[in-house]
């Protein structure tokens, strides 16, 4: 009997759970399994990758803005603990604009959003903004 050379070779018994993973069938089951289980897993990968770099960037964007605070918030304590007049406090225009002075030269930075002084009654002692100065807040 005569084969022809690309006929798979004859498979012996009953078995009809046989997978031919001869070259002539590349696309067998277990072929596309293992793909399969490849892509799932290269897809799994890049998902966790990117959840850990957007992760990574809140973290990051909260811990600058709690660093520009404490910064900002040191550098306050330094320039209060020796430039508070009370003439400051009672609001005499002076005192706002010596302190003003101060305020700008040691404090503000070009990433400074706002910065306001209230006294314990909740009026704006100070604030760069000078249309808050003096107003009154809960």
């Amino acid at each position: 009997m005569l084969r022809d050379k690309h006929e798979p070779p004859p498979v012996e018994g009953d078995d009809a759970t046989f997978v031919d993973l001869s070259a002539e069938n590349p696309s067998s089951t277990l072929t596309r399994v293992v793909i399969a289980v490849w892509i799932l897993s290269l897809l799994a990968v890049i998902g966790v990758g990117i959840g850990h770099v957007m992760l990574m960037r809140r973290e990051l964007r909260e811990h600058e803005i709690q660093r520009a605070v404490d910064d900002v918030s040191d550098r306050v304590d330094l320039v209060l603990e020796h430039s508070m007049p009370q003439a400051l406090v009672d609001g005499e225009p002076a005192a706002i604009e010596a302190f003003d002075a101060i305020i700008r030269e040691h404090i503000v930075r070009p990433t400074t959003a706002g910065l306001a002084l209230w006294s314990p009654d909740g009026r704006i002692i100070y604030a760069l903004d000078p249309a808050f100065t003096g107003t009154q807040h809960p």
